[in-house]
């Protein structure tokens, strides 16, 4: 596949998702300690509420680190 398809798809896939399970804004900021300023935490929370990712084990995300899909999705 290649990667600007992909891109497109999980960004169909995220606004699905998102469309059918609106956030709970009210526990968006307690799920990671360092989200708090970033642009995406009530996506980053939205997915962590529906099981799709998880963070570090210390309690954080790193919004801002360069990721690979397989660090983002949950095994």
């Amino acid at each position: 596949m290649r990667p600007k398809k992909f891109v497109a798809y999980f960004l169909l896939l995220s606004f699905l998702v998102m469309y059918i399970f609106p956030a709970k804004t009210a526990e968006a900021s307690t799920s990671f300690k360092d989200i708090s300023d970033s642009f995406a935490k009530e996506d980053i929370a939205r997915f962590y509420q529906l099981d799709l990712i998880n963070g570090y084990p210390d309690g954080s995300f790193k919004p801002n680190k360069i990721f690979l899909l397989q660090n983002f999705a949950k095994s």
